[in-house]
């Protein structure tokens, strides 16, 4: 027994009459030899602790979810925003199966999907408006909308809107994510923990998110779902004319 041995410490170190002074308070009755028994386990342990080298003691474990916003498991991701009947949780690929493809890549690709989404929503409208309603540069532009850009003074300073359009994502998207770490590939592309999954800093989606989660999860499920649609939607619009060679309508 730890107590024991911690007795014969005792009695080696301080000598006869402390020893016996411990087994006459051990032997009191046997509720306060348990405690004094309990009170030398604990001080041989940390006695013990103190002659180990610092790479020998266990790191304490933590929660992986410790200090985040929101933190989901699999079957949170399967009742998240953007998952609706009748498909439900879609994922026939199996990239968010299991809880280790979830803590590595989850919020980056749902990220992804929101500002593929948003873009792609832009685009279709767009698309079409322009085909009809084209006033800018003096109205002279009426070409199908997959090749109208090449017909603006546009096309001769790529560079400033490839800039500006940078500049934008830089702004809006960039502080999303968590500064890599050299040498650690797993911070490259990680999205912060305290993130809220297509948060621009515009429009109060943060706030809402953190005072009303129920409303937020609706409104982002329509988002989400119209952002796949309009993914599908331009794909199909760029794709006909590509085929056809004239406007859409």
């Amino acid at each position: 027994m730890p107590s024991r041995l911690f007795a014969q410490m005792f009695q080696t170190l301080y000598g006869q009459t402390a020893a016996a002074l411990y087994a006459k308070a051990a032997g009191q009755n046997a509720q306060a030899r348990q405690l004094y028994n309990a009170s030398a386990d604990l001080s041989l342990v940390s006695a013990a602790t103190c002659f180990t080298a610092p790479s020998a003691i266990r790191a304490p474990s933590f929660d992986r979810c410790a200090g985040a916003v929101r933190c989901v498991s699999v079957e949170e991701v399967k009742k998240d925003s953007g998952v609706l009947a009748p498909t439900g949780y879609f994922d026939p690929a199996g990239l968010m199966s299991t809880q280790e493809q979830i803590d590595s890549s989850y919020k980056h690709f749902k990220e992804v999907e929101i500002k593929h989404g948003r873009v792609a929503m832009l685009a279709a409208v767009g698309f079409i408006i322009a085909e009809s309603f084209h006033p800018l540069f003096g109205g002279n532009i009426d070409a199908p909308s997959f090749m109208a850009f090449q017909q603006t003074p546009l096309q001769k300073f790529w560079p400033v809107v490839v800039l500006a359009i940078g500049a934008f994502e830089y702004a809006t998207s960039i502080p999303a994510f968590e500064s890599p770490v050299d040498g650690d590939a797993s911070t490259n592309w990680k999205i912060r923990d305290e993130h809220i999954s297509g948060d621009a800093g515009l429009f109060g989606g943060k706030k809402l998110a953190e005072t009303d989660p129920a409303k937020f999860k609706a409104i982002q499920t329509k988002e989400i779902n119209n952002g796949r649609l309009a993914m599908l939607g331009i794909a199909g619009m760029v794709a006909q004319e590509l085929v056809t060679g004239g406007k859409l309508f």
